[in-house]
């Protein structure tokens, strides 16, 4: 009879486990779900602050090789940059989005949220946008967009009449 009972008690804490831990499990679709909502709003804070960002003064781009550009390559590049740059500033944010996306679809094999993400980031997979600029070393985009003047997100519109000579 007493180990009915212990048998019983056990029984019921493991059953009353089980459902407590139903409940809470990390990876339930209530919970992944949570989990894509809270990285989209963490997400879209960081962007607004990148935003922010770019509407303050861009310091003087000393660059021969930029200066040395057609006006409309410039401003080409510095579009590009500027994209680059807020990518480098959302990125912590966009990186944990995308991996809550991933898992939510993983698990629930639910493929909205993850094609609705690859929707909204293809413009950083067409190639088009980039054939005018196929003479330009990537390299050297790269290396512009680790200057200090523009390392942080800054406005493109007009920022080509911010570069300057470096001699100057």
């Amino acid at each position: 009879m007493h180990y009915k009972i212990r048998n019983i008690c056990l029984l019921s804490i493991l059953a009353i486990s089980a459902n407590a831990s139903a409940l809470s499990w990390p990876y339930s679709e209530t919970a992944l779900l949570n989990d894509v909502n809270e990285a989209h709003t963490a997400l879209e804070d960081k962007t607004e602050f990148c935003m922010a960002l770019r509407k303050r003064e861009l310091p003087e781009i000393q660059s021969d090789w930029l200066y040395s550009l057609p006006e409309k390559k410039r401003k080409g590049i510095l579009f590009i940059v500027s994209m680059m740059v807020l990518d480098r500033c959302t990125n912590e944010e966009s990186v944990k989005y995308a991996t809550a996306i991933m898992r939510y679809t993983a698990e629930t094999e639910d493929e909205k949220l993850l094609k609705d993400w690859m929707t909204l980031n293809n413009y950083r997979f067409q190639r088009e946008i980039f054939n005018e600029f196929s003479d330009i070393p990537s390299s050297k985009i790269i290396e512009l967009s680790e200057r200090p003047e523009l390392y942080y997100p800054f406005e493109p519109m007009g920022a080509e009449t911010r570069v300057v000579l470096e001699s100057k």
